[in-house]
This record gives C-alpha cells, structure tokens and sequence, in this order.
C-alpha cells in the first residue's frame, strides 16, 4: 500500500507546485521585462 501513498503524495505535491512554480515564473517574467 505504501506504492500507493507515494503515488498519492507525488500527485499532491504536483498540484500544488505547478501552480506555485507558474506563479514565481510568471513573477520572474513581469519583473525581468520593466
């Protein structure tokens, strides 16, 4: 079962740095082109 959870926390962890990482790039973005 211990597969499973591993799946479970990889698939979490991606929902929450997708946007995260999005956020910060798009940041990153707005600051480099001023």
């Amino acid at each position: 079962m211990s597969g499973l959870q591993t799946i479970k926390a990889i698939l979490t962890d991606v929902q929450f740095w997708v946007p995260a990482l999005a956020l910060a790039a798009g940041i990153a973005l707005l600051l480099w082109l001023r």
